[in-house]
């Protein structure tokens, strides 16, 4: 009779663990496929990104030539300047 009970223990055990490894694999799988979803999004913003950039550097061409055509020096947006009001 112990000797069932022992079996039973085991068994109980085998059984629990084989179901935290299930459950282990699914959450894996769920995971991996949000990295994989989120691979897909960056590509688009890294798009959308480079896509901004061609649009601001255009702006910026088409100041500069409206503005240099009347004798004025190039204006740089994206020239780094002390804004901060607090020193």
């Amino acid at each position: 009779m112990r000797d069932n009970n022992v079996l039973y223990f085991l068994f109980f055990l085998l059984a629990l663990s084989g179901y935290n490894l299930y459950k282990e694999s699914q959450d894996n799988e769920r995971l991996y496929k949000i990295c994989t979803d989120q691979e897909g999004v960056i590509q688009l913003q890294l798009e959308a990104i480079n896509s901004q950039k061609v649009y601001i550097s255009q702006l910026q061409y088409n100041y500069n030539s409206l503005y240099y055509s009347q004798g004025s020096s190039y204006y740089t947006p994206n020239k780094k300047e002390n804004t901060n009001p607090i020193h």
